[in-house]
């Protein structure tokens, strides 16, 4: 309350401010506030012999306690100049690749970081590669070109020396989509396709065979796997054999045997029911049964009403088993 009816007397008259209110108080913006004096911190002589031989970030964290901002101005204030990271000194060789290569590319040679080299060239007034027309002097390899559109175009400029955007402009260029951020692929990963089977790249990288093909084909990839070539002989068993027997000794997958037949407008061969296959049908599902076979599911179903064979389900198998057990129908 004393500070308040100080507040009111210095309303009242405007003239007894200075005397009414003390130095400690201030009048804030919605009543007067006190100022609480802030307290230095005394400085050792450990503490003030760490500055100057490092950086004033690594002082303050150090010492603890203290920000930045402190150590500075108490660096300031005993006139002790600023630590400069140690760099080996520049040679006649770099300086003169200064302008002729890109900042980034003459970094990583050096060791240096791109903004040093961009701050030395801009020290001894040597402009950019770009701007001397010199942009385009890399040779880019083959293997550098498989990379765009692979990997993000700022790691591709991290592997070759480039900045992300001289890579982006020669893949623009060369109108290759850039990566997806999202897409997880390597290059060492993308060195794998085309050479090894895709069964065999997804199980070193722990992926599924789709997602490796679906890669491989959209990178324009062959595939390591053989196109077969027919021959007459071959040939001349289409639509004499079922698809499944010739699929079988040439070491096929049916499909393949039935797009070539169908390509060459072949018919289908007619399968000869056996008494054993004939046995087959209603105790299995007609799926597993045309397996079985090798013939089409829709075949089996024709024979098996053609014969008045009920199915396995009206028959009451269970669904999914392969034997020939039926269920015990109630009474």
């Amino acid at each position: 309350m004393k500070h308040f009816d100080q507040f009111v007397a210095q309303l009242a008259d405007p003239s007894r401010s200075a005397a009414c209110i003390p130095q400690s108080v201030r009048g804030g913006r919605y009543g007067p506030s006190i100022r609480v004096p802030i307290k230095s911190r005394p400085w050792t002589e450990e503490e003030i012999a760490l500055l100057g031989t490092m950086t004033d970030a690594r002082v303050a964290r150090r010492i603890g306690g203290l920000s930045q901002i402190t150590v500075r101005k108490k660096r300031q204030e005993l006139g002790i100049p600023p630590a400069m990271p140690a760099h080996p000194p520049w040679t006649s060789e770099q300086i003169a690749m200064l302008g002729a290569l890109s900042d980034a590319e003459l970094a990583q040679r050096t060791g240096r970081s791109t903004k040093a080299i961009t701050q030395k060239r801009n020290k001894l007034g040597i402009p950019s590669a770009r701007e001397q027309g010199n942009a385009g002097c890399h040779n880019w390899a083959l293997e550098h070109l498989v990379m765009l559109g692979a990997l993000p175009d700022k790691e591709v400029g991290a592997r070759i020396g480039l900045s992300a955007y001289t890579v982006c402009i020669k893949r623009r260029g060369l109108r290759i989509p850039c990566a997806k951020p999202h897409d997880g692929w390597r290059y060492e990963d993308i060195a794998l396709l085309g050479k090894l089977p895709d069964a065999e790249v997804a199980r070193r990288l722990g992926k599924t065979a789709s997602v490796v093909t679906h890669k491989r084909r959209a990178l324009g990839i062959g595939s390591t796997r053989l196109r077969h070539v027919w021959t007459d002989e071959q040939i001349a068993w289409l639509g004499r054999m079922p698809d499944a027997d010739i699929a079988k000794r040439l070491g096929l997958s049916n499909t393949a045997v039935y797009r070539k037949r169908n390509q060459l407008g072949i018919p289908r061969a007619r399968h000869e029911w056996t008494k054993e296959e004939i046995e087959l049908l209603g105790t299995m599902s007609d799926a597993i049964v045309a397996k079985r076979i090798g013939v089409c599911i829709k075949l089996v179903n024709n024979v098996r009403r053609r014969l008045g064979i009920p199915s396995s389900q009206a028959r009451g198998i269970k669904r999914g088993s392969r034997g020939f057990s039926l269920r015990q129908e109630s009474a």
